[in-house]
């Protein structure tokens, strides 16, 4: 079953994207501020039990 989201939701949403992009865009080190943020949501995918083993481009 996919549930839509409300329009709140969505806003809520967009605006930790831009929240995430403002982080990388003045972090002292961009690097490990992308590393973070894919940990972080990596972590929140496998709460949800989302597998993520196949959506990770392994070096």
């Amino acid at each position: 079953m996919v549930e839509e989201m409300t329009e709140k939701e969505l806003a809520n949403f967009l605006l930790d994207k831009l929240s995430d992009l403002e982080r990388v865009e003045h972090a002292a080190n961009r690097d490990d501020e992308i590393a973070y943020q894919k940990k972080y949501l990596l972590a929140k995918l496998q709460s949800l039990g989302v597998p993520t083993e196949e959506i990770v481009q392994h070096k």
